[in-house]
């Protein structure tokens, strides 16, 4: 469980780890509620070092997934 505020979690489905080393946060979900939504958007910022995706099976194209937030950008 990621704490993202007081009384405020979230638990991803799966933390994926990629071939190079990296993780990132995966949430499956057919239909993603407003405050799933939300949690999703606020973790991608607090865990901003963790890409956090939305992943979805679709019958016809099969799965996709959807980085949710952008990577920070690096002021120098």
């Amino acid at each position: 469980r990621l704490t993202l505020a007081p009384k405020t979690t979230y638990a991803p489905d799966f933390l994926v780890m990629r071939p190079d080393g990296t993780l990132e946060l995966h949430e499956v979900k057919g239909f993603m509620e407003d405050d799933a939504a939300v949690k999703l958007k606020i973790t991608a910022e607090v865990y901003w070092l963790f890409p956090v995706y939305h992943v979805t099976y679709h019958r016809t194209s099969g799965w996709t997934r959807r980085r949710v937030g952008a990577p920070p950008s690096c002021a120098t």
